[in-house]
């Protein structure tokens, strides 16, 4: 196995407040080596970690003609006058899901898909950023609460299986977390989110 080394970078318009504050993560799963050096990471590379530190889910930006082009129809078809500008590759719970990036009237909509085993795609999330009167007190009282003081850098309302979470992207010293939160404030999950360029220390020698 090999050891890794990252360079945190502020992309995705979320600031770290840490700048390239190099951070050693030790003995990644090869599986992530592998994904990490599919992409292209200085376009954005990100870890998702549990409280203990492990990595739960890992994702790479991509642009519009990477995406598969079943997933591509499949988000347009749900705003046919919208424009792909890019995406990312998602790697969660032994899932590969796709986000398509989609553009319409100014705003902004992701658009999750996902392929069964028989190749068939289908939406299994929608996110957009949630305007300020669509945010219940609860859930913006629960967030301020979390994890200590820090700064609410985003809001997304996120659409699944029926059900409305929001998530709240939050900046708490050199840390950012997201906060999966339902409307009466339970919080759902909680996870390190370690957003960087990838830099390889001695990539090529195993240790």
């Amino acid at each position: 196995m090999r050891t890794i080394r990252f360079g945190l970078l502020g992309v995705l318009a979320l600031p770290l407040g840490c700048a390239a504050w190099p951070r050693d993560f030790g003995r990644l799963d090869p599986e992530v080596v592998a994904f990490a050096r599919s992409i292209d990471t200085s376009r954005g590379f990100e870890l998702a970690l549990d409280d203990d530190a492990r990595i739960v889910g890992y994702a790479g930006a991509v642009t519009t003609a990477e995406l598969p082009g079943l997933a591509r129809e499949v988000a347009l078809g749900l705003a046919q006058n919208a424009v792909v500008r890019g995406g990312s590759r998602i790697v969660e719970l032994r899932h590969e899901t796709w986000e398509v990036e989609l553009e319409h009237d100014g705003k902004r909509t992701a658009v999750r898909v996902r392929f069964d085993d028989e190749g068939v795609p289908h939406v299994v999330q929608t996110r957009r950023r949630a305007k300020t009167d669509e945010v219940p007190a609860a859930v913006l009282e629960r967030a301020k609460s979390e994890s200590g003081e820090g700064s609410i850098d985003a809001i997304e309302l996120v659409e699944a299986d029926a059900s409305v979470v929001y998530h709240v992207t939050k900046t708490v010293g050199r840390e950012t977390l997201r906060l999966a939160i339902q409307r009466d404030g339970t919080l759902v999950e909680s996870l390190r989110l370690v957003r960087c360029g990838l830099g390889l220390v001695d990539a090529s020698n195993p240790s």
